[in-house]
């Protein structure tokens, strides 16, 4: 599928999940396929794409483990933006998969991700399921960590990513 066919094929591929295996991580272009449906999906928010941008995500996410030149760009930050505007605090383990991908996610990837359903609501999530070393964000010596920042930092990189990303023109 090209990124015409996609554009064409966008409420179809909305609907039918079983078009979502062409954007798997395995797939030739998969990353380009993903970040056009990605930009598509920016524009065109509905409460029922939750399902396929975490899917997206969790593609994208595998690519930048697994990727032999790894990295990351554009098409991270954008499903993480598009599915951080959903504020659900169990996302904040793939927001953590995503931060500890490789080096440079590591180094690059937004940390305020992993809180963006609130602060407190993301430890209030975390206190209630078992986290292990593999979260090496989040998890300690046995010890859930606490983060740095303030609600008010995240609302503000949230305000940042909207400019960023703006849903239409007038968002801008």
């Amino acid at each position: 599928m090209d990124i015409q066919e996609i554009r064409n094929q966008f409420e179809s591929i909305q609907l039918h999940e079983i078009k979502w295996n062409e954007f798997e991580w395995d797939r030739d272009d998969s990353e380009r396929k993903r970040y056009a449906l990605a930009k598509l999906l920016q524009y065109n928010k509905k409460e029922n794409n939750y399902e396929l941008i975490r899917f997206l995500l969790e593609n994208e996410v595998k690519s930048r483990e697994e990727d032999k030149f790894q990295g990351f760009g554009d098409c991270l930050i954008l499903l993480s933006y598009l599915l951080a505007r959903y504020k659900l605090p169990e996302n904040a383990l793939l927001f953590e998969r995503a931060k500890l991908a490789n080096f440079d996610t590591f180094c690059g990837y937004y940390p305020q991700f992993i809180f963006s359903a609130g602060i407190k609501e993301t430890y209030d999530y975390l206190k209630n399921i078992t986290l292990n070393e593999a979260n090496g964000y989040l998890f300690k010596d046995g010890q859930l960590l606490i983060t740095e920042f303030k609600q008010v930092d995240i609302d503000d990189f949230l305000t940042k990513m909207k400019a960023d990303y703006p849903m239409n023109s007038v968002d801008r």
